[in-house]
């Protein structure tokens, strides 16, 4: 068992990438990856990547047949444009992979369904409820333990799985706003339909990680029948912010509560979660935010805790605003 996180793995990898020490890079992947299971095809794809810098084309074709001739696909453009596999491609092999992972793909489109996976607490009924969105670019059974500890304090978390799929296999993302909304009201009926008076429908909470976050903070604000509030991690907000302004005086008035985590390393989203606190302290929208010095696109180590805090700063009545 590695005592790293995937974000501290990919971390390492990329400082080892960066400074073109790909030796280092894949010798990283070969020693951890097993502990990593629902990231075996990003991690496939990136040691590959760095076995065809390294001028070990072999190795590099070696991990992407391990992928592709198994139950993984990629991006036929993301394979035909990465400027890392450049060696690779005047390859017929590599070019074989390519179109087998091509075709793999549609079929996966074609048989794709949104997805979500529930866990009950053992607490008397009825359950608050949380649904919980992974980031773009990842999948539910690889988000989940982010979210966890809200079943330990008597939370029905549903993990909810995106339909759009992304750059590989198990990998999806929320970039359809319309079609991402559209597909948390399908999870939240059918939770209703299979756990009806089991829930608190007065207490229900949606969350998110990056783009996960943004469909988080669209259903709150947007949306005339909201959740309690919304809780987002790194938030990345798309430049939206000023979209949503229009929005928050409303959302106020149906009782939204809201709880930002960033960081402030964190280029994507940082500032956009700054400029939308603001705007919540402007127009009394009862929020906290949570920066993190240092900290980049991450869930922070304290999570677990500030997770339980979240919840309870949205669903009860306490002091509200604190930067």
């Amino acid at each position: 068992m590695s005592d790293l996180t995937y974000a501290d793995l990919m971390e390492k990898f990329f400082e080892h990438y960066n400074a073109k020490d790909y030796g280092a890079a894949t010798a990283l992947f070969l020693a951890e990856a097993p502990n990593f299971p629902d990231h075996r095809p990003l991690i496939l794809y990136n040691r590959a990547c760095a076995y065809a810098l390294n001028g070990q084309p072999a190795e590099a074709l070696a991990d992407l047949h391990t992928a592709i001739d198994g139950d993984i696909w990629y991006s036929e453009k993301q394979m035909r444009e990465d400027a890392d596999f450049t060696t690779l491609r005047n390859l017929s092999e590599f070019e074989a992979l390519t179109t087998t992972s091509a075709a793999k793909r549609v079929t996966a489109q074609n048989t794709v369904k949104p997805e979500h996976f529930v866990f009950v607490p053992s607490t008397p009924q009825p359950h608050p409820v949380l649904l919980a969105l992974h980031s773009n670019g990842n999948n539910a059974a690889a988000s989940v333990n982010y979210w966890k500890p809200a079943v330990a304090a008597g939370w029905l978390l549903a993990m909810l799985q995106s339909s759009q799929i992304g750059f590989t296999t198990n990998n999806f993302n929320w970039d359809d706003e319309a079609k991402s909304i559209a597909e948390v009201h399908e999870h939240e009926n059918a939770l209703h339909h299979e756990y009806g008076q089991a829930l608190d429908s007065s207490q229900l909470v949606v969350a998110g990680m990056s783009a996960g976050g943004r469909i988080a903070t669209l259903l709150a604000l947007t949306h005339p029948h909201p959740p309690r509030g919304f809780i987002g991690v790194g938030t990345y907000l798309a430049g939206k912010v000023d979209e949503l302004a229009e929005h928050i005086p409303a959302a106020r008035d149906r009782g939204v509560r809201a709880f930002l985590v960033v960081g402030d390393k964190d280029d994507g989203s940082y500032e956009d979660n700054l400029k939308l606190a603001e705007l919540f302290e402007k127009h009394k929208l009862p929020y906290r935010i949570k920066v993190y010095p240092g900290m980049g696109h991450a869930f922070p180590p304290d999570f677990a805790d500030v997770l339980i805090d979240a919840l309870a700063f949205i669903t009860q009545a306490v002091p509200v605003n604190a930067v």
